[in-house]
């Protein structure tokens, strides 16, 4: 139900011209999984398998509009398990670029071995409230409008959403979408450098790794502090974008993570500054700890053990979120 009004929101919001995006940096795979959990219990209610395939050359971080990206794909995935009775849906992600290869797109594509249309039902499928017949909605349900939304949201991206199809024999849904640049140099962050970050860790050890891994990813210039104390001392001596970044410990002596991160966020809104990007450092990642950072200011929480694919995609999203990646 929560869903059926959102979308109707949604649609009358898009029909009035007052829908747009909202472009932030965000993690693909990490949407792609979120989605395909949420839905894969619709589908497994009707014994049917639902697959992923995310191609090894898609981006770790794009930068797009994610709530509406995840809308049109539930909206998708959820058409294909309701109008399939046996067999599969399967969701592939991949890259693909225009004709002259000047600019790369993500490609999803939805596929599904349900009841699948004929021709003429496919020339009004994307009209808002149609479905193929009444026969239709008494078998299967649903009131038609996830479909137009979808192709409206799709627009907004300045794609197409395509439908084929042959009755009996299953459909398949695609669009294409930009990526605000998330495709250029996606596994590279020499181009950005030189980067400097801070990095408040009172274990020696953890140091040396994060130090290292960074190394590995491009060129960082890194400063060290042992406690949260030291680490607002720095930022507030220093000039407002003298680092990309603060890697915070949760736990240290004299002043924990946390504390530091309140203090840093009190002294940049008195003072002006703009927000320095902070990422919480810590081997606890339940909920009360995680609400915890969100409360006080941290922007992301990196987990321990960090391995540097995570460390890369994390990276990346705060240069593109502060316009410093190429």
């Amino acid at each position: 139900l929560a869903r059926l009004v959102n979308n109707v929101l949604d649609f009358s919001k898009i029909e009035a011209g007052k829908m747009e995006l909202e472009e932030t940096p965000f993690s693909l795979r990490s949407l792609v999984k979120e989605t395909s959990e949420i839905m894969r219990a619709q589908a497994t209610r009707k014994g049917l398998a639902l697959n992923v395939r995310v191609a090894d050359d898609v981006p770790e971080v794009i930068r797009s509009d994610a709530l509406k990206l995840k809308q049109i794909l539930v909206n998708l995935i959820s058409n294909s398990v309701k109008f399939t009775r046996v067999g599969s849906v399967a969701l592939t992600v991949t890259v693909a670029s225009d004709a002259d290869a000047t600019e790369e797109y993500l490609r999803f594509e939805v596929e599904d071995t349900g009841v699948g249309m004929t021709r003429d039902v496919l020339t009004r499928i994307f009209e808002p409230f149609e479905q193929a017949n009444r026969s239709t909605n008494r078998t299967f349900g649903g009131t038609g409008l996830g479909l137009a939304l979808s192709k409206s949201l799709v627009e907004l991206y300045g794609g197409i959403l395509c439908a084929s199809s042959n009755a009996g024999r299953g459909s398949v849904f695609s669009f294409a979408v930009g990526t605000g640049g998330g495709l250029k140099n996606r596994d590279d962050l020499r181009g950005a450098g030189p980067i400097s970050v801070l990095i408040a860790e009172d274990n020696a050890l953890n140091r040396k790794i994060l130090s290292s891994q960074l190394k590995c990813l491009g060129d960082f210039n890194v400063r060290h502090v042992v406690n949260g104390a030291e680490a607002v001392d720095v930022i507030s001596s220093s000039e407002h974008d003298a680092y990309a970044f603060v890697i915070m410990d949760y736990q240290m002596p004299v002043m924990d993570g946390i504390e530091a991160t309140r203090r840093i966020r009190q002294l940049e809104q008195d003072t002006g500054k703009p927000p320095v990007a902070i990422v919480g450092y810590t081997a606890s990642v339940e909920q009360s700890v995680l609400r915890r950072a969100e409360e006080v200011g941290m922007d992301m929480v990196l987990s321990k053990p960090c391995s540097i694919p995570k460390l890369r995609a994390l990276i990346k999203m705060i240069l593109m979120a502060h316009d410093l990646a190429a």
